[in-house]
């Protein structure tokens, strides 16, 4: 159980330095690195064993929640996301679409706090209208919104357990997930709304596997595709899943299905300046990137440019389709090919925030994959951008982020190649 306590400390430790981070204005670096490394072993000492007793199991849960609990009253220091959650719920909220109005179109009276902290501020709303919707009921605050949050996933831990209960898979694999430090720090400590997505991405698969009902089934991805739109992949496997296996009539009653339902969602608020913001953001942003940044670097591509490395992006869109078809018609395994396809993208992408790894880590709990795990405590390295104040994570921190996780592949598929 000295892991666990490890664990809680850090936390409290973490709850600390976001505090004295936020009222110097300076981030302290060296303890922030030193907390997420423990955190990081603390976790990793949790999952690998195979078993607990009961008494064990309810400690390990009680501390799991207590230090998420903590950590939603750390101020957000690793986002600029929240505030302007909270300020499209408010716009919602009182009749404004925010997909027409950027923040910058109102008086920084309207919420002086809250508005001087959105970043880019001529840009209007990039999330699906179902954030949108939940901004405006639990976004009333920065606090409230991680508080509904804390209770998103304590549901979310239920769902993983029922669904490991009728796969006949050990409880012990629920803690992939919930003692992950990504989570903690992204959902409790920075609120970033991926939760209330995996929320109903474990929904969707819970009643089909469990009650193979495709009307709740597809009610909750398309619920989870208009939080955020990367859960049609997991759509995209199961309709390739079930077309591989000739079950033509469910494919097409579940695209029909969640092509309806979204479209209610999404209707009330379609526009021409829907998409302009999304739109934006594929075509400009850059951070985190990895194959695309080494076939960028191998065609000697200028990175200011857009159009010299759009041709990169179209290399890499076509590697990430093939990885898709090719994994959705040969494997069986539902969770290891969303698990697998979705980090494919990611590291195909161009850019990749630590919070990303949130769309197939719960899935890890089924699929428990030594290469995926560590990429989703890698990812922490990304932090140094903001920590450092650099653009972009530098060569050196991408290369132990991202390269062990070939030579976990390898030793994956050649266990005879591995060391003693």
């Amino acid at each position: 159980m000295l892991a666990a306590f490890t664990y809680l400390l850090t936390s409290l430790f973490l709850l600390f330095q976001f505090k004295i981070w936020h009222v110097s204005g300076d981030p302290p670096v060296l303890a922030l690195v030193l907390a997420f490394f423990v955190i990081s072993l603390a976790y990793l000492k949790i999952i690998s064993k195979s078993k607990y007793q009961k008494t064990e199991w309810n400690f390990l849960i009680a501390i799991a929640f207590l230090s998420k609990l903590i950590l939603v009253f750390a101020p957000v220091m690793l986002t600029g996301d929240l505030p302007r959650y909270v300020f499209e719920g408010f716009l919602l909220a009182n009749g404004y679409s925010p997909y027409l109005h950027a923040p910058i179109e109102f008086s920084a009276n309207l919420m002086p706090e809250i508005w001087s902290q959105i970043e880019y501020k001529e840009l209007s709303a990039i999330y699906p209208p179902a954030s949108l919707i939940a901004f405006a009921i639990f976004a009333k605050s920065i606090f409230s919104w991680k508080l509904f949050l804390f209770f998103v996933e304590l549901f979310n831990f239920l769902i993983i357990i029922k669904l490991l209960d009728h796969l006949k898979m050990r409880r012990e694999y629920s803690l992939i997930y919930l003692f992950a430090p990504l989570a903690l720090i992204e959902t409790s400590a920075s609120g970033h709304l991926e939760a209330l997505m995996v929320c109903f991405v474990l929904l969707f698969f819970y009643f089909w596997l469990r009650y193979k009902n495709i009307l709740l089934s597809s009610l909750a991805m398309s619920i989870a595709i208009a939080v955020k739109y990367i859960p049609v992949i997991f759509l995209g496997v199961l309709v390739l899943q079930l077309i591989k296996k000739k079950k033509y009539r469910e494919a097409l009653y579940f695209i029909l299905a969640v092509t309806f339902f979204t479209s209610l969602i999404i209707f009330p608020f379609w526009g021409e300046e829907y998409l302009a913001s999304l739109k934006t953001y594929l075509a400009h942003w850059r951070f985190n990137d990895s194959l695309t940044h080494l076939l960028g670097t191998v065609m000697q591509v200028d990175w200011n440019d857009y159009f010299s490395f759009a041709s990169v992006k179209k290399y890499c869109l076509v590697a990430f389709v093939l990885i898709f078809l090719t994994l959705s018609w040969r494997a069986e395994n539902l969770f290891k090919i969303s698990a697998v396809v979705v980090a494919s993208l990611l590291l195909l992408g161009t850019v990749f925030h630590p919070w990303y790894a949130l769309w197939f880590l719960p899935l890890l709990c089924f699929y428990p994959n030594k290469s995926l795990l560590y990429l989703s405590v890698s990812v922490l390295l990304a932090y140094q951008a903001l920590l450092l104040g650099t653009k972009d994570v530098l060569l050196l921190v991408k290369c132990l982020e991202f390269l062990p996780i070939a030579l976990l592949v390898f030793l994956a598929r050649n266990p005879r190649k591995q060391l003693a």
